[in-house]
Order: C-alpha cells, then structure tokens, then sequence
C-alpha cells in the first residue's frame, strides 16, 4: 500500500469526507495529514519514502502562493491540486506545480475522490 501525503485546510469539512470514502483504501499509516503549512514544510524536508502522491488543497490564493514555495519538494511526487477557484490566474499558477489532476474547492468532492481511487487502485500507477 502506498502512503498519501495530504494538505488540507483546517476546517475539516474536505478532509472528513475524503478520508471517510477512502478508508478502505488507506489505513492509518499509510497516510500522512498536515493542516499548517508549517508543518508540511518540516515533513517534506525529511525523506519521503514510500509517499509518491500528494494531496494539496489552497483554500485561499495566498495559500496557493505558498504552497508554489514548496514546489521544489514536490518534484517526486504525483499531486492532486485543489485550487480556490477556476481565475485563469490561479490556474496558471496552479499549473507550475505540474498536478497530475487538478480541481477547484468548490467542485465535486466525488470527482477528487474518484481520482485518488483510481491512483490507489490496483498498482496505484493509473495516474
């Protein structure tokens, strides 16, 4: 089973449901959930193992500015992309993180959802 590096905004609304319709895909250990940026920051500082897909969600623009810092230590890593609207801006500036999906935080939760099971599904390499 591979592990799942998740970023999501405090306020619990996507991370229950996403990690709820995942539970049988992911058992504790196999993910890794980080609400402050801070705390993301120290954890891809570190080696990342056995993690080859990450889950971001920019609740805000000024989130996404700062998750882009990041960029660097996310080379590795497949990225599933939440973006805070569909502003040709924040697209584009979505894109420089090369996501291999990208949506936006008001979208179906059942789309991002129905990605990270193909991504975990037999293999795990579907994307």
């Amino acid at each position: 089973m591979q592990n799942v590096l998740f970023y999501l905004p405090p306020d619990g609304g996507l991370e229950l449901e996403v990690m709820s319709a995942l539970k049988p895909f992911l058992t504790a250990p196999c993910r890794q959930v980080y609400c402050r940026l801070d705390d993301l920051l120290s954890r891809l500082q570190q080696p990342l193992g056995d993690i080859s897909l990450a889950v971001f969600v920019a609740a805000t623009h000024q989130e996404l500015i700062s998750i882009l810092m990041l960029r660097e230590f996310l080379m590795d890593l497949r990225l599933i992309l939440v973006l805070p609207d569909w502003n040709e801006g924040t697209v584009a500036l979505g894109r420089t993180l090369y996501p291999r999906f990208m949506t936006y935080a008001d979208g179906s939760r059942d789309e991002i959802i129905e990605v990270l099971r193909k991504c975990l599904g037999p293999g795990g390499k579907n994307l």
